[in-house]
């Protein structure tokens, strides 16, 4: 089995939160708890038309943790949309945060890998 280093696994755990959660409950399946939970806030058009734009720019964000493999960047501005997204997702609906799956345990492990890979960039850099 190769061998990866704590950047390299953190950096591929941000891109695949940013791609799942981009593709799956968004563009392919725009599910009705996405949609539901975007009619508590503005929206593009139609709530479906935001939960789709939002999608499209998560599959964006997990394209640039990958292809801007060696910049800090964007595992910054992973942490800082992941806090967002948990703030403003717990805010508009309090009772997500008591579910499976929810929010604070999603974007937390992402903050938390973000920082992991920041944490590890610069442990390269030093080297």
């Amino acid at each position: 089995m190769p061998e990866f280093s704590s950047y390299a696994l953190s950096r591929i755990a941000i891109a695949f939160i940013w791609l799942y959660h981009g593709l799956v409950p968004k563009l392919i399946f725009c599910d009705p708890t996405e949609v539901a939970l975007v009619e508590l806030g503005p929206v593009i058009h139609t709530a479906e038309t935001t939960v789709l734009i939002a999608g499209a720019f998560e599959v964006v964000a997990g394209l640039l943790v990958i292809i801007l493999w060696q910049h800090r960047w964007p595992a910054i501005l992973s942490a800082i949309l992941f806090a967002a997204l948990m703030i403003g997702g717990v805010a508009m609906s309090p009772e997500v945060a008591v579910q499976a799956f929810n929010p604070v345990t999603l974007s937390g492990s992402a903050i938390l890998f973000s920082l992991i890979n920041l944490n590890e960039r610069k442990n390269l850099e030093s080297d």
